[in-house]
């Protein structure tokens, strides 16, 4: 039985290829960087938040025609959080390239070295010749579906004038044949790894590795790939900025999308290309206002709309509950976004649920965040380090996750302010809640009586808090976020008897 996080994470990817639009720029940049540049061989990192469409970029380049033409050989591999080398490696051999054509780069292998070698005594004279006309043939037998190139294949060697070779020559192919993927589960990584750099060897080759989240994958399998000088490319989507960095100094960034393509992605899952009735406009314009430029939501919440629209079959009901799909969309968005965070360490969560007490579309500023952390004591006691460098390692590391965004810089390029994307933030409270960590409050009649360790309290104004003594029930902290516009912060800790103001009005900082 499949684990929950399995399927999700299945239905996540699903939903992240379907009906793209807006990659125009980003394809043609990406195919121009894969086909020119260096000889040698190189890898190319995409780099962006979990729902923006780096594996929907990567399949359009994939599928690009003129990379298909520039490439010998092209594969896709996905690899897992919890990857095995051995596992990342059968992929590639089995599942990621046509099938065809891995046999036929097997073929062209080991006709060089172990058949030829074989047949050295018997066939010595005619072993140039053998290579020089065999291969070649082999060569111009183009890419095709996995009967046809068997049935090109077998018809080719029936012409073979020399009965003996002719039955050594097939005798051969149909052993290649048989342990195309059946042999490899025998082997271990070492062999594993042999095949595959035979498979590459002399061909210039296209490979995407998927969601690589850690640097040292790369370390395990590089050797498998061979540098033969001819412009072979390695392309590594990942949401992690620290993996992307690994392997190029200036990774592609992928941007949320612009308003336009935002309806027209809308448009394109929902209408498939029809009219938008008028009644279904309003709702679609506040969908898609709703997730922002994030593709993921969009097609999410657009799939619902098309589901919904089946079942009812009239358009008037689903208008007439547009707030109960928005709810459901955005619930099942959370779920998929969840990912992330499910992944982060134990260390960052709290730093990462914590952004929850701002405001929505809110610049947070850096310096004012670090101290928040700081007094609620979000951090690990290090040696030799000090409290505030230990929180920006924290900070860092969720840029790194591409779960916070660059707003502002200071005049040093220094990051003076971030913000976190509005559906992430409702995964913030969402999780938040559940686990009693922080509630957002906005009304002013404010009475601590919340089973929340943390309450973050809205103000359009100032807020005039009382610190008499009042039953603090389970929370630790309150939080009151106030004059927004000079980012001014009133934290309040729980003491025996109430709540003690420990920070007045916490300034931004900046």
């Amino acid at each position: 039985m499949q684990k929950p996080k399995e399927i999700l994470h299945r239905s996540g990817r699903y939903v992240e290829e379907d009906d793209v639009v807006g990659f125009g720029h980003d394809t043609e940049a990406l195919v121009k960087q894969l086909t020119e540049g260096s000889l040698r061989r190189s890898v190319v990192s995409i780099i962006g938040m979990g729902g923006l469409g780096k594996t929907t970029l990567a399949r359009k380049i994939y599928n690009n025609n003129d990379v298909n033409n520039y490439f010998d050989f092209r594969g896709w591999a996905y690899v897992s959080q919890e990857y095995k080398v051995r596992d990342l490696l059968l992929e590639i051999l089995k599942g990621v390239t046509p099938l065809p054509k891995l046999k036929k780069f097997i073929l062209k292998a080991e006709l060089k070295e172990e058949l030829l070698q074989g047949l050295e005594a018997k066939y010595s004279s005619n072993k140039d010749k053998l290579k020089g006309t065999l291969i070649e043939d082999l060569k111009g037998i183009k890419e095709m579906n996995d009967e046809e190139f068997k049935k090109a294949l077998f018809e080719f060697l029936e012409n073979i004038q020399d009965q003996s070779l002719k039955i050594l020559l097939l005798d051969f192919v149909e052993k290649i044949y048989k342990r195309n993927g059946e042999g490899w589960e025998g082997m271990n990584d070492d062999e594993l790894k042999s095949v595959l750099f035979k498979c590459l060897k002399d061909n210039r080759y296209f490979l995407i590795m998927d969601d690589i989240w850690k640097a040292e994958l790369w370390n395990e399998v590089s050797i498998a790939f061979p540098d033969d000088l001819n412009r072979s490319k390695i392309l590594i989507p990942s949401r992690i900025k620290e993996v992307a960095l690994h392997f190029s100094s200036a990774p592609y960034e992928l941007p949320f999308l612009k308003e336009d393509k935002r309806w027209e992605l809308f448009y394109k899952k929902v209408f498939r290309g029809g009219p938008c009735p008028l009644e279904l406009e309003t709702l679609g314009r506040h969908i898609v206002e709703s997730c922002g430029g994030l593709p993921l939501a969009i097609v999410v919440l657009g799939g619902l709309v098309v589901n919904k629209e089946k079942m009812h079959r009239t358009r008037s009901k689903l208008t007439g509950h547009v707030n109960w799909y928005l709810t459901q969309d955005r619930s099942c968005c959370i779920n998929i976004l969840a990912l992330s965070y499910n992944h982060l360490p134990r260390r960052l969560k709290p730093c990462f649920l914590y952004l929850g007490i701002y405001p929505e579309d809110f610049e947070i500023p850096v310096k004012q965040l670090i101290r928040l952390w700081i007094v609620e004591g979000f951090r690990q006691k290090t040696c030799n380090e000090n409290m505030e460098d230990v929180a920006k390692d924290y900070l860092e590391e969720l840029f790194d996750q591409s779960l916070i965004q660059l707003a502002t810089k200071r005049l040093d390029g220094g990051v003076k302010t971030c913000h976190i994307h509005d559906l992430l933030r409702d995964l913030c409270i969402s999780e938040s809640i559940e686990g009693k960590f922080i509630e957002v409050r906005s009304d002013v009649n404010f009475s601590p009586t919340s089973k929340s360790r943390r309450i973050s309290i809205h103000y359009a104004n100032y807020p005039y808090i009382s610190s008499s003594p009042c039953e603090p029930s389970n929370s630790r902290s309150v939080i009151g976020l106030g004059g927004l516009l000079n980012s001014r912060i009133l934290l309040m800790k729980a003491t025996w008897n109430g709540f003690a103001k420990v920070t007045s009005w916490l300034s931004s900082g900046i």
